[in-house]
């Protein structure tokens, strides 16, 4: 893999709105978490980790695309200034799921290529996100003489059916401490300093 350099960062969870936010957890200005509106079999809770400034009862594919934008809109916040430059897109997903539709994904990558206006977009979907495909996408910023590409990983764990699914087969026995249902975003924006 070529040298590449990080030009913007964005993160955004129930956790914090920037990076920052993020590595200063304690001081983040998010609203305190509320109870989970999501009851399990036998009525109790489900734990979640949701972000509360997005309505609970809104779809999956819209909570990941505002999730998305804001940290979309970070990693961009210090390229603006940058007239005439021209990013690529690539959305790293997880695969379709009980919750998560090709659908949502198809709305995120929409809200995305509104805001930045990709001079080319590509998706990933599954683990391993977009640092195994990173190398293909870098050529083709390459070929499409794009200044770099913005990164942007979403999903969200908060619906119905995932926590539906969720409550009646549990966590894997695996797991000796699984994490709660959660969502967020993160973003990059990357280029090959060479070009």
């Amino acid at each position: 893999m070529a040298e590449l350099s990080i030009l913007g960062t964005g993160l955004v969870s129930p956790f914090g709105l920037t990076p920052r936010e993020h590595a200063f957890f304690l001081p983040a200005m998010l609203p305190p978490p509320t109870g989970s509106p999501f009851l399990g079999p036998k009525g109790k809770p489900v734990a979640i980790e949701r972000a509360a400034f997005i309505d609970v009862t809104a779809p999956v594919g819209s909570r990941m695309s505002v999730l998305a934008l804001r940290a979309a809109e970070s990693a961009l916040s210090d390229l603006r200034e940058r007239t005439g430059a021209r990013f690529g897109l690539l959305l790293a997903t997880e695969r379709a799921r009980a919750g998560l539709s090709d659908r949502d994904v198809e709305m995120v990558e929409a809200a995305l290529v509104r805001l930045a206006s990709p001079v080319f977009t590509e998706r990933v979907r599954g683990s391993g996100g977009p640092f195994g495909s990173l190398d293909a996408v870098m050529d083709r910023v390459r070929r499409e003489r794009a200044d770099g590409v913005l990164v942007v990983a979403a999903d969200s764990f908060i619906s119905t059916e995932y926590l539906t699914h969720y409550a009646t087969h549990g966590p894997s026995h695996w797991m000796t401490w699984p994490p709660s249902p959660s969502e967020g975003a993160a973003a990059m924006v990357v280029t090959d300093p060479t070009t």
